[in-house]
């Protein structure tokens, strides 16, 4: 007689093995489910209100969250007062907004800074103030050591006495290590991407310390036509571009040797006016600069030396003047609300706040959460990615 499956299963030499694994698989199952991870999100973190262009999209203060693989729609608005706190003005006058938002993937932060001297400490993940403070000189565009144990912040465009420089900073509790003086007029400085140093400009100088020691190993005079500039370097560290302050164009540094190597200007004679901002695409073929009173990026061929003008990009409005690529370099973000394709040079985004408004901005950069948690964020300045 035929027993049942069930009864032929008992009675077989190996139940206790076979009920054993089946057991196994039974939990094993839910326990995979389980451990997948969340999926990765990417979002473009847009600061507000910006402090070099307030007026030209006023909001409330805090941040903008765009889904960069979402055709940078809008997702939500986290509200930050401390960026603006309220009736506190700036060096000119104007309402106060950001100088600077960095960022730092191990204390999963941003730190904020304004020209009242602020520098604050904001927790990606629980979204929460962690620390603020009032530094005695002022706070320009800071950035902070891959470890995210220091933040070196310039004392501003607006100190421009002598011994202007940089504050180095307690990015745990924003105590002051050290002031170190470099000249007048400090205003952007950034932490190489492999974290070994950190250059800072000013009026007419550019320099370069080592972050394990906070050395100066490079100084050079003379450079930025007049006034302080954004710059960026390629990823040898072998060459940085600066803008040019009273004409259009950019300068070539060889930080090996400390020296100017060039300089290029657009139009014939060279147009008179500032230039604020110069990106390197990620994989360093060319370099972009805004010329942003002519509403408009200069694309230049950086497989040659010296680059050579390809062509340009207009741009809806004017204002500060700023370029960021994503860190696959396939969007390109100004100070306008364009985001712009840079392989096509076409506008294929227009960022909106929450009530539908253009929302421009100079402070900003990239991140790419897992539920909560930060795995990843990109420099808020335009550096050089290539491998080679």
């Amino acid at each position: 007689m035929k027993l049942p499956l069930f009864l032929a299963f008992l009675n077989s030499s190996r139940p206790i093995h076979l009920l054993a694994a089946l057991v196994s698989i039974a939990f094993a199952a839910p326990a995979a489910n389980a451990a997948q991870p969340e999926p990765l999100k990417r979002y473009f973190y847009a600061g507000v209100p910006d402090g070099a262009q307030d007026a030209i999209t006023p909001h409330a203060p805090g941040i903008a969250v765009y889904d960069i693989d979402d055709g940078h729609k809008f997702v939500r608005f986290i509200p930050i007062p401390q960026f603006s706190p309220p009736n506190a003005k700036g060096v000119s006058a104007r309402p106060m907004g950001l100088r600077g938002l960095c960022v730092s993937l191990v204390n999963h932060a941003a730190y904020y800074t304004s020209e009242n001297g602020l520098l604050g400490a904001f927790d990606l993940e629980t979204e929460k103030v962690l620390w603020e403070v009032n530094l005695p000189e002022g706070a320009d565009r800071a950035d902070i050591t891959l470890d995210g144990k220091k933040l070196y912040v310039p004392t501003g465009w607006w100190d421009r006495g002598q011994g202007g420089g940089m504050f180095i900073v307690d990015a745990s509790n924003g105590k002051i290590l050290k002031r170190v003086s470099i000249g007048p007029g400090a205003h952007n400085s950034f932490v190489t991407l492999d974290g070994s140093h950190v250059l800072i400009s000013g009026i007419e100088w550019i320099a370069m310390f080592r972050t394990s020691d906070d050395e100066k190993i490079m100084f050079l005079s003379d450079v930025g036509d007049g006034g302080m500039f954004p710059f960026t370097v390629d990823s040898q560290m072998k060459r940085a571009y600066l803008s040019r302050t009273k004409h259009v164009g950019f300068e070539i540094v060889d930080l090996k040797l400390g020296e100017k190597v060039v300089t290029v200007q657009d139009g014939l004679p060279p147009i008179p006016r500032r230039t604020h901002g110069a990106a390197l695409t990620p994989d360093e073929t060319e370099l972009w600069i805004s010329d942003q009173a002519g509403k408009r990026l200069i694309v230049y061929d950086n497989k040659v030396s010296p680059p050579v003008k390809k062509q340009e990009i207009k741009l809806i409005r004017d204002g500060h003047g700023w370029i960021l690529f994503s860190m696959d370099g396939k969007y390109a973000w100004t100070h306008t609300e364009e985001v712009i394709d840079p392989k096509t040079k076409q506008v294929v985004a227009i960022l909106r706040d929450e009530t539908g408004k253009p929302l421009a901005s100079s402070k900003y950069f990239e991140i790419h959460l897992r539920g909560k948690k930060v795995v990843a964020v990109g420099s808020q300045f335009p550096l050089g990615r290539a491998t080679k």
